[in-house]
């Protein structure tokens, strides 16, 4: 019983270590099924950590960090029985999908197994730079499903994204916000230049205030001229004076 506790803590802390998200944060396996799998894989056993991989991910309750290990195990067992690539791609991808923000320590793995990883997160992921002239403007990118919102101030850079169309968002206090349908391609970064315009008031209010305030002042200058308001038409003149003595 001890040595079966003490091989569990040492794969458990194994896959700990084998993990690196982007944010320098080990990933945690905790699925009994995804730490037998693995165990299997290390012991050379793959047709056992196929199986046993493949029924933790059957049960579609796993937490993303043990999908992204299930996936990958997976394919890894499939490459050492010289699985056709293209189920091999599949898996990397569908770890890669649970966490696209994950790397793996290449010191931790067979060269020809993270070699692979590494050329299919590549043609599966893109990034998108945004530039802004002024610049600090608060860049917002958003997944066409709305499952994913992220934010930067400019210049941002958006890394590991899959490809696809996403909708971005631009804004800074004084300027206009401005939005824009941004597509981002595999295996490249691309950069989206925004030109942001000042807040102004519009043409139709400058007119009003400037057309109506000559308006005003035409017709105070008319009235101090003429005296008094033009007779209607149609009024009778008034009777002349009488003469004086």
């Amino acid at each position: 019983m001890y040595l079966l506790i003490k091989k569990f803590i040492f794969v458990v802390l194994f896959v700990f270590m084998l993990f690196d998200s982007g944010n320098t944060l080990a990933q945690k396996v905790s699925d009994p099924a995804v730490i037998e799998g693995v165990d299997y894989f290390y012991k050379a056993k793959f047709p056992q950590a196929i199986e046993s991989l493949r029924k933790a991910i059957s049960t579609g309750k796993l937490p993303g960090d043990d999908v992204f290990a299930a996936y990958l195990y997976m394919a890894f067992s499939q490459m050492r029985q010289n699985a056709p690539q293209d189920s091999v791609d599949i898996n990397l991808v569908a770890a890669i999908k649970a966490n696209p923000n994950i790397e793996i320590d290449g010191t931790k793995i067979p060269p020809d197994l993270f070699e692979r990883f590494v050329a299919v997160r590549k043609s599966t992921l893109g990034g998108l730079l945004i530039v802004t002239e002024p610049g600090a403007a608060s860049a917002i990118l958003m997944k066409q499903d709305g499952n994913e919102v992220m934010t930067r101030y400019t210049p941002a850079l958006f890394t590991n994204l899959f490809a696809g169309p996403y909708e971005l968002v631009i804004a800074k206090d004084g300027y206009k916000p401005q939005t824009a349908l941004a597509n981002v391609s595999a295996s490249r970064t691309d950069t989206l230049i925004v030109i942001l315009n000042e807040k102004k008031n519009t043409i139709f209010k400058k007119w009003w205030t400037w057309g109506s305030g000559l308006a005003v002042a035409t017709a105070i200058a008319i009235f101090q001229k003429t005296g008094k308001k033009k007779e209607k038409e149609g009024d009778l003149p008034e009777p002349p004076a009488r003469p004086k003595p």
